[in-house]
């Protein structure tokens, strides 16, 4: 498995393993492949962002550099409570997720070789269809510091 797969595949375990504090319906993170749209409470995906950058005195082909990337964790939430207990819920998961994601236990440096993660806020999405709320998505951004050979 690539460096980079092993890494999208790290985020989506240790988000699975977070175990949500509010006490919704769906007691626990699951990771789904397809449109973010159709994300359910709680299901996630992980998104790419394209963001690459490579640090380091080494050239960016040998052995020994270090490349950022930058990861979205996209999470579905229902639109049938946008009042104050959805909005409680959605930051007390989000603390939660970055808390784990931050947690160096949650990474395999042999494996990883991952040394850094950096989380900054989160954003906020409704989807909607004229006046009707159809959902809410939560999207935070994760970049991830590593050395790719």
């Amino acid at each position: 498995m690539s460096r980079i797969r092993a890494i999208a595949s790290n985020i989506e375990t240790v988000v699975e393993a977070v175990t949500p504090e509010t006490k919704f319906s769906a007691a626990t993170f699951r990771h789904v492949v397809g449109a973010s749209s159709q994300l359910q409470l709680r299901q996630f995906a992980i998104g790419m962002t394209g963001g690459v950058r490579w640090f380091d005195e080494y050239p960016q082909d040998q052995p020994g550099s270090l490349v950022a990337e930058d990861f979205e964790i996209i999470i579905g939430y229902p639109a049938s409570d946008p009042g104050r207990n959805i909005r409680d819920a959605i930051r007390e998961d989000v603390l939660a997720i970055q808390h784990a994601l931050l947690d160096p236990d949650n990474w395999d440096d042999d494996t990883l070789r991952s040394d850094q993660r950096t989380l900054s806020g989160y954003r906020v999405d409704f989807d909607a269809d004229g006046q009707n709320l159809k959902g809410i998505e939560v999207t935070i951004p994760v970049t991830v510091r590593y050395r790719p050979f």
